[in-house]
């Protein structure tokens, strides 16, 4: 009890060597002089200081918009709701020249399913070459088809001529009424480096396809065993790890067309439970290019 009241008694004496009356503790109303704002010579509330902040946030990558009569929210949801606008308007001129193109093109392109296994690009082409000038045909295959059609592309020269075309929905080709509409997209240019540069070539293009969504498991030997057991003799197989993806790709050249169009065919294969998706290649097997090949 004793210790407590030393204490105590210490506080007080320390508290009485205060001066109550001291400036430092009166507030501004108590001053008693006619300036009664906060000091514009705070280092918070100076220009330069305010001047450096902007310069360290502008720095930073911030945008400052000057305050206005209108309010500080009010410029920054302009700025925001103006976004897409600004964009657009410091866009590089060679991207809005690309992009440009590219919508353009899809105006020309047309979308066409249920595409039986027998039809060629060629094939598919040469019918729509009744409403204009073809630019470029690209058929795909639907490894999840039951029934073996697959889906294209077609670009036309002109959109009037690829509106002109619609009127093919519904046109048997082979056995199969087609489904033609206007696509969503263009189609994606192809190196002219990896197509055929000979007449050569061109054959070996016949003779190969082009494989997709095949399992890791699977090597080039099985490719070569399953393919020469259902379709024909296989005269190159060139399998590619993707990377990646979780399945690769390869190239199988058969040494007859006959094999090709067999594989083409077949309506769906499974190989390790995958589904392998398979079309036309569009260039041949090179060594130069692939380097070893499986023989």
């Amino acid at each position: 009890m004793a210790q407590v009241s030393v204490v105590t008694a210490a506080r007080r004496e320390l508290a009485g060597a205060l001066n109550p009356d001291a400036r430092e503790f009166l507030p501004w109303w108590r001053l008693g002089g006619s300036r009664k704002q906060l000091s514009a010579d705070a280092p918070e509330f100076t220009r330069s200081s305010l001047g450096r902040a902007v310069a360290a946030a502008a720095a930073n990558g911030a945008v400052i918009a000057a305050p206005n009569n209108a309010g500080v929210g009010k410029a920054a949801r302009r700025s925001a709701s103006n976004n897409g606008q600004h964009a657009e308007s410091t866009m590089p001129t060679f991207f809005k020249s690309h992009r440009s193109q590219w919508d353009e093109t899809v105006k020309r392109t047309i979308f066409v399913k249920y595409i039986d296994h027998n039809v060629t690009e060629d094939i598919l082409a040469c019918l729509f070459q009744l409403f204009g000038t073809v630019v470029d045909c690209r058929i795909c295959g639907d490894p999840t088809s039951d029934d073996g059609l697959r889906f294209g592309f077609v670009e036309l020269q002109h959109e009037d001529e690829a509106i002109a075309s619609l009127d093919l929905d519904g046109y048997i080709i082979s056995v199969s009424p087609l489904s033609v509409s206007r696509s969503r997209t263009a189609i994606c240019p192809i190196n002219p480096k990896f197509l055929p540069q000979s007449e050569a070539e061109w054959e070996t293009c016949l003779r190969t396809i082009y494989c997709t969504n095949i399992s890791k498991n699977v090597t080039s030997s099985n490719l070569r065993s399953f393919c020469e057991a259902y379709f024909g003799k296989v005269c190159r197989v060139r399998l590619l790890d993707n990377k990646e993806r979780s399945t690769n790709i390869a190239f199988i050249e058969f040494v007859e067309v006959y094999g090709a169009i067999a594989a083409l065919g077949s309506g769906g294969i499974y190989v390790d439970g995958v589904p392998i998706r398979m079309c036309p290649s569009k260039s041949p097997i090179r060594t130069h290019c692939f380097g070893k090949l499986s023989s």
